[in-house]
């Protein structure tokens, strides 16, 4: 189905915009395969804004690295964008802006190297053709634990819990008050994560130590990984990736049978889990996970809103409808 274009100057503040994957960008294409979508970045529209360039179109905040900051759509014009916006439409979207200018103020951080978001988009992808994967997600896990320590080291330091695009744009709305959160549809194909839980409740006894330990020593083993770690780990998850979907798309037969992941990846996942809910999970809504039940993890995969994409934000909500695909009307920068 064809969808309609949005003006880049009709763009009114507090719209979404979520962008297309970026050509050549390594963490983008991840995103992209990883969550099965063509978007892999959010914005948030400040509306018109008068007296500046370019008639006053196409100004945006965003969470990029190393912070949350203003930025232009007019730069990436190439990039296919949607524009969402609440439903029904709040007139008054100046509490959700004033969100928006405290993140950027305090210049809220950005996950470094996105390296967490992607281990954790990995673990809540549908588990019929990530099994093959494990081996990669190890990987991902790992290097991911290792820049969770210096973001929980930054953390101790400022206070400011760490975030994605998806989430900021999510927080901004959650915080501006109950008319202008983002209802989430909340149903999710089996995944990685829930494959744990289960296998951990029917292997109980092997895994009791590893539920009530300390993250923080366990990852105090894994070294941080450099950015051409992170190119290496994300070309190799990429390439696999991307054969598992041209295999589906030729209609080959997958095995969907789920197979019982290794005691190493459960192990892996308990103690990423743990520490990502101390990073980017506020210290008031942090699950409590020391205790040697499970319970825990099975909260914490429920926690859908410490790990949207900007896929969830194009296809699983409830109040917000997609206008359609932005039309730059000429403006470039």
């Amino acid at each position: 189905m064809k969808l309609n274009t949005v003006k880049v100057s009709d763009l009114k503040k507090g719209d979404i915009v979520l962008l297309e994957c970026e050509e050549g960008d390594i963490i983008s294409r991840a995103i992209a395969l990883l969550t099965k979508s063509k978007v892999t970045h959010a914005t948030v529209s400040r509306g018109i804004m008068e007296g500046l360039d370019f008639n006053g179109v196409g100004y945006i905040a965003e969470e990029t690295p190393k912070y949350a900051t203003y930025s232009t759509l007019l730069d990436r014009t190439e990039r296919v964008a949607y524009v969402m916006r609440l439903i029904p439409e709040e007139k008054d979207m100046q509490p959700v802006m004033d969100i928006v200018d405290r993140y950027v103020e305090a210049k809220w951080p950005y996950a470094s190297l996105a390296q967490p978001f992607l281990a954790m988009y990995f673990l809540v992808k549908d588990i019929s053709d990530t099994f093959h994967l494990c081996q990669i997600g190890t990987k991902l896990m790992k290097l991911a634990m290792g820049t969770m320590i210096e973001l929980f080291n930054q953390l101790l330091h400022d206070g400011k819990n760490p975030m994605m695009c998806s989430q900021f744009a999510y927080h901004c709305y959650k915080e501006a008050g109950t008319q202008y959160e983002i209802h989430m549809k909340g149903e999710r194909n089996p995944s990685l994560l829930t494959q744990v839980v289960k296998e951990i409740h029917e292997r109980y006894q092997e895994f009791e130590e590893d539920l009530k330990a300390d993250s923080l020593q366990f990852s105090s083993d894994n070294m941080k990984g450099n950015v051409a770690d992170t190119e290496e780990i994300l070309e190799e998850l990429c390439k696999e990736l991307q054969k598992s979907e041209d295999l589906q798309t030729d209609h080959i037969t997958q095995e969907n049978e789920v197979y019982e992941l290794s005691h190493d990846f459960i192990v892996q996942v308990i103690h990423f889990c743990k520490l990502f809910n101390k990073v980017f999970v506020p210290k008031e809504e942090q699950i409590a996970t020391s205790k040697a039940d499970d319970s825990w993890l099975e909260q914490f995969s429920l926690m859908q809103e410490y790990f949207i994409a900007p896929e969830d934000l194009l296809h699983n909500t409830k109040n917000l409808t997609c206008l359609g695909t932005l039309d730059y009307e000429g403006y470039h920068i």
